[in-house]
């Protein structure tokens, strides 16, 4: 496979900032990046723990888009299954519904390296969120033996005490690309603007796909910045659930990026997939020709707009 998302799946029980609650979407940073690349390109797969009982959520979204199971690792009887709780100043909490303090009723969910090694060779990009298990360390390591360019999510609680600038600096210079939003960034660089955030990205010298929520996004690179404004299929309003657009935008800006697309093309792209996801609940559910068709005409319609 070309593009690898390595990354968590989950079902999500919604709590939103108005209290609407909706039950049993399909989640996780690792299915929504994958969709995030799968909109674009077929060429795509995802590692990523369950429980025994994953098809009886997932299995029809599966078998409908002909998606491979190969990298799905079965460690438990129980797929991850959480309370998302969305707070009105834009956090979040989630929680297993089976125990515990986070998302993860047991520890064999955590990804292992040995999970995606069997899937890099000739492989052209790796998405993944997070550093634990040695999973950053052995994906970065590993890029000039595979020839892969990878991507770093840097996971929400990174700015929340489970990591820490020094390592974050570190971190930036050992991956291809990366991507955190303005929330993250504010609290991890101890700022309190987007301006001041992408003064301090552009120092870093890796390209930075940086999310601005509903505003759009930045794609940073070179000392230079782009933005673009958010997508809609429709109309703002109309859009239905947030969840999972940043973990998608930031994979389909990798893909973006390894493609060769230029800066402010990344950018677009990202925006599309995010605004595919916030559409609808849960992953985007359909990836025909069609749909591709229709994610690829808003990026070209997007492009001559830009040079008009």
């Amino acid at each position: 496979m070309d593009y690898i998302t390595v990354g968590t799946t989950i079902i999500n029980n919604i709590t939103f900032e108005d209290g609407r609650k909706i039950d049993g979407v399909l989640g996780g940073c690792g299915v929504y990046a994958y969709t995030g690349i799968r909109l674009f390109d077929d060429n795509c797969l995802l590692v990523s723990t369950v429980g025994k009982d994953y098809t009886k959520y997932y299995g029809e979204w599966i078998e409908r888009n002909k998606i491979s199971v190969q990298g799905l690792y079965e460690v438990d009887e129980h797929t991850m299954n959480s309370n998302l709780v969305y707070m009105n100043d834009g956090d979040y909490t989630d929680i297993s519904v089976y125990g515990g303090t986070g998302v993860m009723h047991s520890e064999a969910f955590e990804l292992k390296f040995e999970m995606v090694l069997p899937f890099l060779p000739y492989c052209k990009g790796v998405y993944i969120n997070g550093t634990g298990m040695g999973m950053f360390d052995e994906v970065s390591r590993n890029r000039s033996s595979y020839g892969y360019k990878m991507m770093w999510e840097v996971p929400s609680n990174y700015s929340k005490g489970f990591g820490d600038i020094d390592d974050f600096n570190k971190k930036v210079k050992q991956c291809d690309i990366f991507s955190i939003n303005r929330k993250e960034s504010c609290s991890l660089f101890g700022v309190n603007s987007d301006r001041d955030a992408i003064e301090i990205i552009k120092d870093l010298d890796t390209p930075c796909f940086y999310r601005l929520g509903k505003d759009g996004c930045c794609f940073i690179a070179k000392k230079s910045e782009y933005f673009a404004k958010s997508i809609h299929l429709t109309t703002p309003e109309d859009d239905v659930d947030p969840t999972g657009c940043g973990n998608t935008s930031a994979a389909a800006a990798m893909w973006g990026f390894i493609e060769g697309y230029d800066s402010y093309n990344i950018a677009v792209i990202a925006n599309t997939a995010a605004a595919f996801t916030a559409s609808k609940r849960g992953p985007i559910e359909d990836f025909g020709s069609a749909t591709r068709e229709k994610a690829m005409s808003i990026v070209e319609k997007t492009e001559k707009n830009k040079k008009a």
